[in-house]
């Protein structure tokens, strides 16, 4: 037979909640220092082949198809600076450094990328006016945003085809 019976009944349902959020900020900062390291050494690296890439660039005469193939690679590896510059802002949480760009010559460059990854059942028509002004963004950031959003059309358009329109 129970007299008496004293105890506390307490919700921790909350403090969990924010032990679970603690650990995921943990996590996303462990993280964050991973992919900066990373980043860091894979910039090393790239500079060996940007490096190496202009200089085999000097080295070729005229307009040949050799030239122009290492003056892609040149620049795709710019673009890959320009990625791994946005991973080590976002490990470090500093701000972005937005600056004036013509976004039509960035539409362009994303667009040409692109055009040797999709297949040949989805069409890509662009209509990009040279004078459509300048915006104050981040190119790496604007550039990232096109192929998303030609990427999720083409994810669209898979198993179709089709025709992606561009206009800036």
């Amino acid at each position: 037979e129970i007299k008496a019976y004293r105890g506390f009944i307490r919700d921790i349902t909350e403090q969990k909640r924010l032990e679970q959020q603690l650990l995921q900020a943990q996590k996303m900062e462990a993280i964050g220092t991973l992919a900066g390291g990373i980043a860091h050494d894979f910039n090393n690296i790239l500079s060996a082949i940007l490096g190496y890439t202009e200089l085999t660039i000097e080295l070729t005469n005229g307009n040949g198809l050799a030239k122009r193939n290492l003056e892609q690679v040149y620049h795709a590896g710019l673009r890959a600076k320009d990625l791994i510059q946005q991973i080590l802002t976002f490990s470090r949480q500093t701000r972005h450094a937005p600056r004036p760009l013509k976004m039509e010559l960035i539409v362009k460059e994303a667009l040409k990328l692109l055009r040797a990854s999709l297949p040949s059942t989805i069409q890509i028509i662009q209509n990009l006016e040279e004078g459509c002004g300048h915006i104050l963004a981040d190119p790496t950031q604007v550039h990232q945003i096109v192929v998303n959003l030609c990427t999720n059309a083409h994810d669209a358009m898979r198993e179709s085809g089709g025709v992606l329109h561009v206009t800036c």
